[in-house]
């Protein structure tokens, strides 16, 4: 908490600037699009624009913390630090976005500019953050590829069953079908960013924790708050019931912490293996 004190105010600046980079990128690119669905009270004010705007600066602030609580403990320059942490984030935007073609029936084409305005703001956060707010590491990245391709294989396997679970849950759109192909290469997509998510996050979280608390930290902290806040924000677009991305954000945030959990088992248990055979 301390160190987030000392760079509050850099912290501030960098999330306003990026918000407005991307309310910029999107009146350029992706004006709002009139969705075939009952529009929610912010569009039918005219409140929209300002609505988002300000929901952008409190996502971006709250991701600028979760770097600031996980930076020292990431490989590399604080540059290449940065770029990690945005391309995480932006990637996973830029995925979840093309969710609104799959419920609400818009051009993909427009959901994928949309997705691209967001990826490109997450980033320069991620270059800014690293670059006013990070500090240097000679610690080099220790991950092996198998290692990261089985953490990719399990997280995407329990995020595709948890999403799924909570298409079961949901009340129905005109567009979105349970069992379409678009559905499920959405979901496969998800899943397995999620698992790159891990990949360039993971020594961010504290090694010395256990693993479920791991898990509960990368899943329901690092992904977990911006996740969350990235669903309701479809509220500022439609009135869609409100359990709808709350519940789709849970059960996929539920998902991500179990398959972590499993895959850091498997990896603790080999470790101490390791270990053992040493001794």
């Amino acid at each position: 908490m301390q160190r987030v004190k000392m760079v509050l105010g850099r912290i501030i600046t960098i999330s306003i600037v990026s918000a407005i980079l991307d309310v910029i990128f999107h009146a350029l690119l992706a004006p709002t699009y009139n969705y075939d669905y009952p529009p929610s009270y912010f569009v039918q004010s005219g409140l929209f624009r300002p609505a988002a705007g300000i929901s952008l600066l409190i996502i971006f602030a709250l991701l600028s913390v979760v770097f600031i609580f996980i930076q020292e403990n990431l490989p590399g320059s604080k540059l290449l630090k940065g770029i990690r942490f945005g391309v995480s984030f932006g990637g996973l935007w830029l995925i979840g976005v093309i969710g609104m073609n799959i419920f609400f029936g818009s051009p993909l084409r427009h959901e994928l500019l949309g997705g691209a305005c967001d990826c490109a703001a997450l980033t320069i956060l991620g270059v800014l953050l690293g670059g006013f707010t990070a500090t240097d590491s000679s610690r080099s990245s220790d991950e092996s590829p198998s290692r990261i391709i089985f953490a990719v294989i399990i997280i995407s396997f329990f995020f595709i069953i948890g999403q799924y679970l909570a298409f079961i849950f949901m009340s129905g759109t005109p567009y979105f079908s349970i069992s379409g192909l678009a559905t499920f290469i959405w979901t496969a997509m998800l899943g397995l960013w999620t698992g790159v998510m891990y990949w360039l996050l993971w020594a961010g979280i504290i090694k010395e924790n256990s693993p479920i608390k791991r898990s509960f930290f990368f899943g329901g902290v690092i992904v977990g708050i911006n996740w969350l806040l990235f669903n309701l924000f479809v509220l500022l677009f439609v009135a869609m019931p409100l359990l709808d991305p709350i519940i789709l954000a849970a059960l996929n945030i539920v998902s991500i912490i179990a398959g972590m959990f499993v895959f850091e088992i498997r990896f603790y248990r080999i470790k101490l293996g390791q270990l053992a055979q040493g001794n």
